[in-house]
């Protein structure tokens, strides 16, 4: 019997299908190990000695718009205190 033939299994279906070797992580470990060796984190970051001092803000649409709601939800909040009754919030409205 052949390599191939040995792996393949009959099902209650009739189908034949190929044995499985264990778990997926060990046949991709098996598969990939050359990769997975070869694979150095270091080699990939540009960090080399802990803490990135050189910083910026990479996205600034998105921090305008932080800024914008923030300053928003204060403008709303002093407009309410301002024009508003605050009392009716902490005290109960029978009916």
């Amino acid at each position: 019997m052949s390599d191939q033939q040995q792996n393949l299994v009959n099902n209650d279906d009739g189908s034949n299908k190929k044995k499985k070797k264990g778990p997926r992580f060990l046949r991709h470990r098996e598969k990939y190990s050359s990769q997975i060796n070869e694979f150095n984190v270091q080699d990939k970051s540009p960090i080399r000695n802990g803490l990135v001092r050189d910083r910026q803000c990479t996205d600034m649409f998105c921090a305008v718009a932080f800024v914008v709601c923030f300053l928003g939800f204060f403008g709303v909040g002093g407009y309410a205190l301002a024009t508003g009754n605050p009392e009716r919030m902490f005290s109960g409205v029978d009916g």
